[in-house]
């Protein structure tokens, strides 16, 4: 989660945001873990499972991309290091997407 959040950071200015989406944890446990982090980012409490089966997810971590429009861009499930090539390459080629309407 850190370089995700850090490649966020670096990426505010092209209009990029993050919100994490926590399943299976009370509010409390929330609070506690992004104090614990430092994350700086808005974090939804899924409680009923609405955005897990809104977007599909069968395992965590997923990242779920959505374009300007709300458009899903793409997932990727599982932990990724968003920091290194690979992962920068493909966040920015998905930032230089146009929603098509």
């Amino acid at each position: 989660m850190p370089s995700l959040i850090e490649f966020v950071e670096q990426r505010r200015d092209q209009g990029l945001s993050l919100v994490l989406v926590n399943v299976g944890e009370d509010a409390h446990t929330v609070q506690r873990a992004v104090r614990q982090y430092g994350y700086d980012v808005p974090v939804l409490v899924d409680a009923d499972d609405k955005a897990l089966r809104a977007f599909g997810i069968t395992a965590t971590p997923t990242v779920v991309l959505v374009g300007r429009g709300g458009t899903v861009l793409g997932a990727a499930i599982g932990p990724r290091s968003w920091t290194e090539r690979e992962g920068r390459a493909l966040l920015d080629a998905l930032l230089a997407c146009k929603t098509v309407r």
